[in-house]
């Protein structure tokens, strides 16, 4: 513990409130910090993960939980186990799952639940898009296009675009 009530592990000068340091070993990935929900020794229904937490003060009142990123078990199967990595944050005092990354690879913002490899999903009205892609090059001429173009993973031709949209 530092004299500004930092805590070291693995540094004798913490440059924050924690501060865990370790060598590296080789080219490996290292496990800095653990969190674990211990079983119980019978089949785990599915629902159980561990969370970080992050709250934000709020004035004359008890501090409010801002955001969590969280892992969830979707089976209940111990050996089989299928985990996904959530992330929610607080939206006017509710806090939901904004972004999941499944088992399987797949990612969704908006759904808990996304069935390809990229979903979004949103509740929209009028000419709100749940996808914007922004070019900020200040260069742009006036008949330049922006868009987003498709492309094959086919070896022999693998710049060829198989589709695109232009704005």
């Amino acid at each position: 513990v530092s004299g500004a009530g930092n805590v070291g592990i693995g540094t004798t000068s913490p440059g924050a409130l924690l501060h865990i340091s370790t060598n590296m070993t080789g080219a490996s990935v290292t496990e800095l910090l653990r969190l674990q929900i211990a079983g119980n020794g019978q089949d785990e229904l599915g629902g159980e993960g561990a969370a970080i937490n992050f709250y934000t003060p709020a004035t004359g009142a008890a501090d409010a939980l801002g955001a969590q990123i969280y892992s969830y078990r979707e089976s209940g199967v111990n050996t089989t186990m299928t985990t996904s990595l959530r992330f929610a944050t607080n939206n006017a005092g509710t806090v939901t799952d904004k972004l999941t990354i499944l088992g399987s690879g797949n990612v969704g913002i908006g759904t808990t639940t996304p069935n390809a490899l990229l979903e979004l999903s949103a509740n929209v009205n009028g000419n709100t898009s749940p996808l914007r892609i922004t070019n900020r090059d200040t260069a742009i001429i006036a008949d330049q296009e922006v868009g987003l173009d498709f492309y094959s993973l086919d070896a022999s031709e693998p710049d060829k675009i198989t589709g695109f949209v232009k704005s």
